[in-house]
């Protein structure tokens, strides 16, 4: 007799395969686009980030949910002290070590493992297009908590999230939170949102948008990149620079 009770969406087992299958920019990216789309997605994640990063003193910086390595990239070429990553798989932590000798990697199921840091060491925490994937509110709680604990007085976490009005739940294993989830859950552990940027516009929106019918494949990334930068829309997902309640 079959089941009804759905199983629990198995993370390591979900991300294992994606980058044994892409190490690059598909394996982390939008994985129904090409690689020539996701590197428009990862020139405007480069600016945006870079803009958030501007005028801080990056120090000591922790990286949550590494993948491939492209933020510690970032982190270390914006001036970064010290650089370490937390990554979920074996695989992806095997390969980050490789591939970055000078980086400090640990296999971390964030939202359950404690982080690989001392409490108030790190003066930045990095988790990009990470946090919409802990789709159980516990964990979500915890790895917040877990941030808060580590974060120097003064230093910043920043995430990419809707942090729209409300939250949603595109799939199994996407939950995007809006401020009513964020901002209550932030408050219960001395954080706060500082500041918001946007992150996409066009750019990775649900494939099924019928605007995008109208280009051809190739053109979809350079006219999309180019909304994104130059035209006042609405934000579908932002970058949140987050620091402690003073």
């Amino acid at each position: 007799m079959m089941s009804d009770v759905p199983h629990p969406f198995d993370a390591d087992a979900y991300w294992s395969s994606r980058l044994n299958e892409h190490w690059g920019l598909t394996g982390v990216g939008h994985q129904e686009y090409p690689e020539h789309y996701n590197r428009w997605l990862y020139r405007r994640k480069r600016a945006v980030l870079r803009r958030a990063l501007g005028g801080r003193v990056i120090g000591e910086a922790l990286d949550l949910g590494s993948g491939t390595g492209w933020v510690v990239q970032q982190l270390k070429a914006a001036g970064a002290t010290r650089v370490a990553g937390c990554e979920l798989t074996a695989v992806g932590v095997d390969r980050l070590r490789g591939e970055h000798p000078d980086v400090s990697f640990h296999r971390v199921e964030i939202g359950v493992d404690p982080l690989p840091a001392g409490t108030a060491s790190i003066d930045t925490v990095t988790m990009l297009d990470v946090i919409y994937h802990l789709v159980d509110d516990a964990k979500f709680e915890q790895a917040l908590a877990e941030i808060a604990r580590v974060l120097r007085p003064g230093g910043a976490a920043i995430i990419t999230d809707t942090l729209a009005a409300s939250s949603q739940q595109p799939g199994e294993h996407v939950v995007f939170r809006g401020r009513d989830r964020w901002d209550p859950a932030l408050s219960a552990v001395g954080l706060r949102i500082a500041s918001t940027h946007p992150y996409f516009k066009a750019l990775s929106h649900p494939r099924e948008a019928t605007w995008r019918h109208w280009w051809h494949p190739r053109l979809r990334g350079p006219v999309e990149w180019a909304m994104d930068t130059v035209l006042p829309l609405r934000p579908w997902l932002r970058l949140a620079v987050i620091e402690r309640v003073t």
